[in-house]
């Protein structure tokens, strides 16, 4: 649906209740935005969007993109094989005491989510080894009424 579809689907209950001058469009406008946004947050189902990084043999953690939900998928840019997602919490019981310390360099075996905001590889991504995480994000408000509001059914991937 678009931000028009939306508001007219919204306004015929409401005009048969209330003078419709009570709900302008920059008013209901600004309610579609945030609730859009407020959904695709707490539930994932924003669009898609793919990011890259690149292993530096230093770097073990990168900071996520500050509008992504939820990641979906990590892989190799150019063999598009996945990185398997581990929880943090497991990385010790996985790799031995001795992971965080561990400098080797390579192609990760597994990544992790720290908080809300950054991703862990051990090993150490080597340098050159291009990754891409694939994650659904909080939409841009939509720029008129015939923008389309993008919402994922979860099964892109």
């Amino acid at each position: 649906m678009n931000r028009l579809e939306i508001r007219e689907e919204l306004l015929e209950p409401l005009l048969s209740e209330t003078n419709s001058d009570f709900f302008t469009d920059a008013v209901m406008n600004l309610a579609i935005g945030h609730q859009y946004r407020e959904f695709c947050r707490d539930t994932g189902a924003g669009p898609v969007a793919q990011f890259e990084e690149t292993g530096d043999g230093t770097t073990r953690s990168w900071q996520l993109p500050a509008e992504i939900v939820d990641i979906r998928r990590v892989d190799y840019a150019t063999t598009k094989d996945e990185i398997f997602f581990l929880p943090f919490e497991h990385f010790t019981l996985r790799f031995g005491d001795s992971w965080i310390a561990n400098t080797a360099t390579g192609q990760p075996d597994a990544y992790g989510v720290l908080g809300s905001h950054s991703a862990i590889f051990e090993p150490i991504p080597a340098n050159l080894i291009t990754f891409r995480l694939y994650g659904s994000i909080i939409p841009d408000l939509p720029g008129g009424d015939s923008s389309e509001l993008l919402v994922d059914e979860g099964d892109a991937y």
